[in-house]
């Protein structure tokens, strides 16, 4: 008792003890508590303000610059506020451990520290029902900065973790001041387009994402309705093509395609046209990560039906993007995932598919798709003469893929990048090369065998 309680006055003085002693303080009160003997203690103010006193010194304050030793205490911290002697009632600085709290979580923090933040952040919401305005106020206050200067060593995911199991705990019906926390709180957290590390090509959205899903979920949850204002939000913050980013884009499309899943029949109506230019501009992409991620919103059954209620708008609209003038996409997963779209497409509505197949390549006679085989000897694919569709076979069985893609890691054909020797590169001897290539299908062809193998 007498070396716990040395332990615990150290931390009272004006000067904070040495980084070497820090580290032998905290070992010797996190050993107490793992043994049980700081249960010994006599639980009363005192021991409660000397405690926390310890945490604010150590986690809170700009001058604590010891990882180890924030860590250590952070450990202590967890174990301390699980003890039943520990008593809400009996920590009366509250308020101060609550504003350097959150000072120090808006001047940002490491990932290492903001599990701590998580916890301290819902045991003071959980246990002061008192303090809880003060602590909504500052997390909004947080997330509201944040916007207008995006920080990747703000502490947003933790607040966000503590703010969703509050969302979680509201009454039904939503109030308008609750649904303004989804409004001017959550939503906007969608426009940041820095990088939290571009050689990593992490966007910041990426630190706080999976949390602030689970925020608009809850929402979602307790009014389904909500979904056309998420799902408008997300589709006004893809980032512009000055600001390109294929992993924002698909964290985004990851959200859409959860969203839609609390969409009714006339709440689609309301979103479809910006939604099907955003899967429509996906589809004209030479990007196959981002294709394969619009292609996946079929694989959701809710989106199916949705889109059997406008089959008679979306098939001719689809139909072009996904065949290409029968050529195949050099991703052989994205030509596989197009056969089944198509084949979706052609359940849900076969009178208008089969009409827009009429009037798209006419005669009767179906589209000429493209056929390639794999040559043995050099992998390469060449194109041969087209097959005729046969009678009662489905269309979209034609859009079987044998062929290789290209070597890539962005998810982008080499070739559409104008490297190598592949389709559209510029091979005579002294020839500057091509541009890099962003056409249309139309000027751009997508089946032959490009750069890489």
């Amino acid at each position: 008792d007498a070396d716990i309680g040395a332990c615990l006055s150290s931390f009272s003085g004006p000067e904070l003890p040495r980084r070497e002693d820090e580290a032998q303080y905290l070992q010797t009160l996190c050993s107490a508590a793992k043994k049980g003997t700081l249960k010994d203690l006599e639980f009363d103010e005192s021991t409660h303000s000397a405690l926390f006193t310890v945490f604010r010194r150590c986690l809170l304050s700009p001058r604590s610059e010891s990882q180890e030793n924030r860590t250590l205490c952070a450990s202590l911290f967890r174990t301390v506020i699980s003890f039943p002697e520990v008593s809400p009632e009996k920590y009366k600085d509250v308020e101060d451990f609550t504003e350097d709290l959150m000072t120090r979580a808006q001047a940002g923090v490491s990932q290492e520290d903001e599990e701590f933040v998580r916890d301290a952040l819902y045991w003071v919401y959980k246990n002061f029902p008192e303090n809880r305005p003060t602590v909504a106020k500052r997390m909004g206050s947080l997330l509201r900065q944040y916007t207008k200067l995006p920080s990747k060593s703000a502490a947003v995911a933790p607040v966000l973790q503590v703010l969703g199991q509050v969302i979680r705990g509201f009454q039904t019906p939503l109030t308008a001041s609750h649904r303004a926390v989804l409004a001017e709180l959550l939503l906007p957290l969608h426009r940041p387009n820095e990088w939290a590390s571009f050689d990593r090509q992490a966007p910041v959205l990426s630190l706080y994402h999976k949390p602030l899903e689970y925020c608009i979920l809850q929402f979602l949850e307790h009014q389904p309705s909500l979904a056309v204002k998420a799902i408008q939000a997300v589709l006004l913050n893809f980032p512009p093509p000055r600001s390109a980013s294929t992993p924002k884009e698909l964290l985004l499309l990851h959200e859409l395609s959860v969203f839609i899943r609390y969409l009714t029949p006339e709440d689609f109506a309301t979103v479809l046209t910006p939604l099907m230019q955003r899967v429509l501009g996906c589809l004209s992409s030479q990007n196959a990560q981002l294709m394969q991620a619009v292609l996946q919103f079929w694989k959701v059954e809710h989106f199916v039906e949705l889109t059997a209620t406008k089959s008679q708008v979306l098939i001719p609209m689809m139909m072009p993007a996904l065949i290409q003038q029968g050529e195949l996409f050099w991703n052989p997963t994205v030509n596989r995932m197009v056969a089944i779209v198509l084949e979706k497409l052609e359940k849900v509505d076969p009178a208008t598919f089969a009409s827009t197949c009429e009037s798209l390549y006419g005669g009767g006679k179906g589209f000429g798709a493209a056929v390639v085989e794999e040559e043995a000897a050099n992998r390469s694919v060449k194109p041969l003469a087209a097959a005729p569709q046969k009678a009662g076979a489905p269309m979209a069985a034609s859009m079987a893929n044998k062929g290789n893609p290209p070597v890539t890691i962005t998810g982008v054909a080499p070739w559409a990048m104008g490297g190598g020797a592949g389709i559209g590169a510029n091979t005579r001897p002294g020839a500057k090369p091509n541009p890099p290539v962003t056409a249309t299908p139309a000027t751009l062809p997508r089946g032959g065998g490009g750069g890489g193998r």
